[in-house]
């Protein structure tokens, strides 16, 4: 499934759509051509009992992909803002700090802000880490293990020291979640109860072709509606519709405004 992330959303959305619904009616003109319409009549109420229970089934699984998915893009936006959150809180905090090292740590800082941005998130869309970026927050653990602080300073010294933990969670779990994916045993689930629920509404016949046409394409176009929208999020730091790094941009405007 791979393939499908590197194609663009614009392209890729219409493609899996006209993909669907044109399979789907193709595939419904055939088995009408060599099936006895008036025949399959007989099998309505069985085909309506059965047809019922997959189709919950389906929007189960359908609903519950879409729900971890968007739950999974969710986190990960929220794991970035408060890993950035961390990183501007070292800043505050360096205040405190004699001059010395209160200018390493916003030097550091910076950089790493900047390697984020500019080296980090690229590398998170094919799901890997920068290693220069992670040598960057070993620099700054180092700024901060080298330094022995004053009595007036060991309350703002603990507590970067509590915010620095919590900075490094949060861009473990970033960079962790920047290669979570659905795994390919559930694609195949997606794609192939769609494929049966589809196949399904060709047991029934309408007093009009057209209007089973119509019904038929209208529940293929539903179909790939959700699968696009699972392939768009299913990895949140990759493709157009992907988790910005807004909140580490915030901070090097600032530190750029403020001149530190």
């Amino acid at each position: 499934m791979d393939f499908l992330y590197s194609i663009h959303l614009a392209i890729l959305g219409p493609l899996v759509i006209i993909g669907f619904v044109g399979l789907s009616i193709a595939g419904l003109w055939l088995f009408q051509k060599f099936t006895n319409r008036e025949g399959l009549k007989e099998s309505h109420d069985v085909a309506g009992f059965i047809y019922a229970v997959v189709g919950v089934i389906y929007a189960v699984v359908l609903a519950f992909v879409v729900i971890v998915v968007w739950e999974q893009y969710r986190e990960a936006d929220k794991v970035s803002q408060e890993e950035a959150c961390h990183v501007g809180n070292l800043r505050r905090l360096a205040v405190s700090f004699p001059d010395s090292i209160r200018t390493e740590i916003k030097a550091r800082t910076l950089e790493y802000l900047e390697s984020v941005v500019a080296r980090e998130w690229p590398a998170m869309a094919t799901g890997h880490e920068d290693q220069a970026t992670y040598l960057k927050v070993e620099t700054i653990w180092k700024c901060y293990n080298q330094y022995h602080p004053e009595e007036p300073q060991e309350a703002a010294y603990n507590e970067s020291l509590r915010e620095l933990a919590g900075f490094t969670t949060d861009r473990r779990l970033r960079v962790i979640s920047s290669s979570a994916t659905i795994p390919p045993i559930l694609w195949l689930l997606l794609f192939g109860g769609g494929v049966v629920s589809i196949l399904f509404t060709y047991f029934f016949t309408t007093p009009k072709p057209g209007t089973q046409y119509m019904m038929t394409g209208l529940l293929a176009a539903l179909i790939a509606l959700t699968l696009f929208l699972i392939i768009a999020m299913d990895r949140p730091f990759s493709g157009e519709f992907r988790v910005a790094p807004d909140a580490f941009e915030y901070l090097i405007h600032h530190a750029e405004v403020s001149g530190s």
